[in-house]
């Protein structure tokens, strides 16, 4: 398997592990791998009235990549999809954005709320 493929599917057990963890803490998913121009979103969930963005990374690199233009991917690619993600956004009293780190051992650190 070439490293690109290995590298999705690792994206994608990465991005289940968190998903079943965010359920498990009473998240609501509402859509995964929402892709646009801009970039991806990797989860999108609601919890308390808020609207969560969701980017998950995983195994031992996973703080690099996470930076100014990685968060502006996600804030553009949310602003392409608002419309087609949720019908009612007035619904939602916040929306924010999460990271979710996975170590190579599968424990999750969540960072919640990285924008302020």
């Amino acid at each position: 398997m070439n490293k690109n493929k290995n590298s999705f599917y690792k994206g994608k057990l990465f991005e289940n592990i968190a998903c079943k963890y965010l359920i498990n803490k009473g998240y609501k998913i509402i859509s995964k791998n929402l892709y646009s121009r801009f970039g991806e979103i990797d989860i999108l969930a609601t919890k308390d009235k808020k609207l969560i963005i969701i980017e998950v990374k995983g195994g031992k690199f996973r703080y690099q990549n996470i930076n100014k233009n990685k968060l502006n991917k996600i804030i553009n690619t949310f602003l392409h999809k608002e419309n087609k993600i949720y019908n009612n956004m007035n619904s939602f009293d916040a929306i924010q954005i999460d990271l979710i780190f996975i170590d190579e051992k599968n424990n999750i650190e969540h960072i919640q709320n990285i924008i302020e």
